[in-house]
């Protein structure tokens, strides 16, 4: 009973530190970071002071029964800034890989850098012709003296221009789709090394987004991670998944928050715009979906307490519904807000960019139906037991 007790001490105190950092620092720079597409290197001092890079991480590795607690924190901040959440929750997905499967003297070098809020990590999957199908990547790690030389490419990474280390996928010693794949923990000072940054995106501005090249670079046997390449990347990213949901359920209370206070605050007709049928039924719906969403994610989240990669089709279906309810929600809080929803500073019409892209990110919404209409047709997704 007493750990019990002081584990919701701790919950509650992680939470009080998160809605500190969104009054306090996140909400008065959102619209900035959005306009200048630069995020603030405070900010990330801020959320390393707080704990929020580090929370959850526990002896002997990542203390899974608190997963939820990382959903909650970053639904939290994607309200105000989904940039924000991304780029902290990056820091929660090189921990989780570093913990999981690195070897100590790895781990503890760049988990310890990442903890203490002098280094950042980045997770390099994507390639420019291999995106979701990771067997398609052309990026190869040949077998060497000591290590590896590593050569390739890869995009759409986060942290890319200003990461000291990348968890990188590639195949071994050669470039065939049935090569098997190996995940390393690439020093990014090393020579060989190659960075550009993606160009200015529609939403989700601010984040330091880029490529990142290998020309021959050694990677020492230590730094691969102790699991077969593929499985560990991708139990990786079905924690990435997890949060991509969580972005959108804090974009859908974002956007519940801005339209129920545009619907009591606007005349329109001589009375409040809420009190319009079809503005009230456009709550309705959102709110609906809010709780769907949330309630969905809620359960992937614990589906981690049981297994390290989490509930494949839990995670999937969180991502898919979760993304595509933002998308069609901030649609709606645009047309609440009307004219002023379309001006590019308003909440609302950033809130409308950065839906979009979680629709795309950590696997499109068609990838995510494809997957789980092929686990129900093969019996390893049962909806109705």
């Amino acid at each position: 009973m007493e750990s019990e007790a002081s584990g919701v001490v701790a919950t509650e105190a992680v939470l009080a530190a998160t809605d500190q950092l969104v009054s306090s620092v996140v909400a008065p720079m959102a619209a900035a970071i959005d306009e200048q597409d630069r995020m603030p290197p405070e900010i990330l001092e801020h959320a390393q002071r707080l704990g929020l890079f580090d929370f959850h991480v526990g002896a002997g590795g990542i203390a899974a029964e608190r997963m939820d607690l990382v959903r909650e924190t970053t639904e939290r901040i994607a309200a105000t800034s989904p940039s924000v959440a991304v780029a902290i929750s990056l820091n929660h997905l090189v921990l989780f890989g570093l913990h999981a499967y690195a070897r100590p003297t790895v781990r503890d070098r760049w988990a310890s850098a990442v903890g203490e809020g002098v280094a950042v990590g980045s997770f390099a999957l994507s390639e420019l012709h291999a995106g979701t199908d990771l067997r398609g990547m052309a990026t190869v790690a040949r077998s060497v003296s000591g290590g590896f030389e590593l050569s390739g490419s890869k995009c759409w990474v986060g942290n890319a221009p200003i990461a000291a280390f990348a968890l990188v996928l590639a195949k071994l010693d050669h470039d065939d789709r049935s090569a098997p794949m190996v995940a390393l923990v690439v020093d990014l000072s090393h020579e060989g090394v190659g960075r550009t940054r993606t160009p200015k995106l529609s939403g989700m501005r601010g984040l330091s987004n880029g490529g990142l090249s290998f020309d021959r670079v050694f990677v020492p046997d230590e730094a691969r991670l102790e699991v077969d390449g593929f499985a560990g990347m991708v139990h990786m990213l079905n924690l990435a998944r997890l949060q991509a949901a969580a972005y959108a359920c804090g974009i859908l209370r974002g956007c519940l928050t801005e339209s129920r206070d545009r619907a009591l605050s606007r005349q329109a007709f001589g009375r409040p715009l809420g009190k319009i049928g079809a503005v009230e039924a456009m709550l309705g719906r959102m709110a609906a979906d809010y709780l769907a969403a949330r309630a969905l994610s809620r359960e992937a989240a614990a589906s981690f307490r049981t297994r390290l990669e989490g509930d494949r089709a839990l995670v999937s279906a969180a991502k898919l519904f979760a993304s595509e309810a933002a998308r069609r929600h901030s649609d709606a809080a645009v047309q609440i807000y009307g004219a002023q929803g379309v001006v590019e500073a308003t909440n609302v019409s950033r809130l409308n960019r950065d839906a979009k892209i979680t629709q795309i990110f950590d696997g499109t919404s068609e990838v995510h139906e494809g997957m789980l209409g092929r686990w129900v047709q093969d019996g390893s997704l049962r909806p109705f037991d």
